[in-house]
């Protein structure tokens, strides 16, 4: 099975999303996007950004090399150092594609419940960090519906060459400075991000990926003000 490391979080958000999931599962109905990892250029040695789907969603790896794999690890620690230690293999260099264009091809449907999966190629994840994490959640990713998740906790999210130069630049690339909610400045973001506590800076970190892995402004909007520290960063 898929490795996972689960996401505490409040029993009112539990009761939401086990109930929701099986309204959801009881008319059939759990299906959603499918994503590309790596959009046209396809999984090759790259970094990538984190994703933020919803159970159901599919996420598909293409390649064009026998020089990649894709792997799942259990923890933070074990996807920090690209350790094979209590990896699993989802798809070797030989797996083939019945898609026009690609050689390779694999596809994971996100399950039901709130978990941040860890995803990485055993050949390239050292030197070219090609590697990502995907938060799955019908509460995270739902935008109206987040905020009655207000005390959710993100521990061991953030990435580990996180640093308060890099988080804030590359916050302006999807949340503008100045827009309401937002950071005003960079000088502003570096003050707020250096002065919070290791779980705070691990909330903006989560909240910045959410943002840059959302589809519709409204989405875009909330969680970079989460990012920017509004609640649940605090």
């Amino acid at each position: 099975g898929i490795n996972a490391e689960y996401m505490g979080t409040p029993s009112e958000c539990l009761f939401f999303f086990v109930m929701i999931g099986l309204i959801l599962f009881l008319l059939g109905s759990v299906s959603g996007a499918r994503i590309l990892v790596g959009g046209p250029t396809g999984w090759r040695g790259a970094a990538y950004p984190d994703l933020a789907v919803s159970p159901g969603d599919e996420i598909v790896w293409y390649w064009n090399s026998s020089f990649h794999d894709v792997w799942t690890v259990p923890t933070q620690a074990d996807y920090a150092s690209c350790s094979l230690s209590s990896a699993t293999l989802l798809a070797n260099v030989t797996k083939s594609s019945n898609t026009p264009g690609w050689e390779h091809e694999f596809s994971w449907i996100a399950p039901q419940g709130q978990k941040v999966y860890y995803f990485f190629c055993s050949i390239h994840c050292v030197s070219l960090n090609q590697k990502f994490r995907v938060v799955v959640s019908d509460i995270l990713s739902g935008g109206a519906i987040a905020p009655v998740c207000n005390t959710i906790t993100f521990q061991n999210y953030a990435p580990t060459e996180s640093s308060v130069q890099r988080f804030c630049a590359l916050y302006p690339n999807r949340c503008p400075f100045g827009q309401a909610n937002n950071y005003a400045s960079v000088g502003a973001c570096q003050s707020i991000y250096s002065s919070s506590s290791p779980t705070r800076q691990d909330c903006m970190w989560t909240h910045l990926g959410l943002a840059t892995a959302a589809n519709t402004s409204a989405t875009i909007d909330l969680h970079c003000g989460h990012a920017a520290g509004l609640s649940p960063c605090v």
